[in-house]
């Protein structure tokens, strides 16, 4: 995949990377994690978007280790410029 096509992609690959490298010198190490987690599942939302999107993520924590992460975003308009509204019931189709 062409990180660099994607505007802002090529500053969270970076990002990425180093925490990765950090987690793998610490292991190199031997050092260990204490998981200090609760249970359960935890979603944020950005306070703001970005460019017509506003990021959220979910958590899912088991055991006190982290079992999923799921990032998402939102469009926060729709193509004719109206705000998207989240119709869980599904009412709006």
């Amino acid at each position: 995949m062409n990180f660099d096509a994607v505007s802002g992609a090529t500053h969270t690959k970076e990002n990425f990377k180093d925490v990765v490298n950090e987690l793998l010198a610490k292991a190199s190490k031997g050092e260990k994690y204490e998981a200090v987690y609760k249970d359960g599942e935890y979603t944020e939302d950005a306070a703001e978007g970005s460019h017509g999107w506003k990021a959220g993520v979910k958590v899912i924590i088991k055991d006190g280790q982290i079992v999923g992460i799921d990032y998402y975003e939102l469009a926060e308009e729709d193509m004719e410029s109206n705000k998207v509204v989240f119709d869980e019931d599904k009412k709006n189709q």
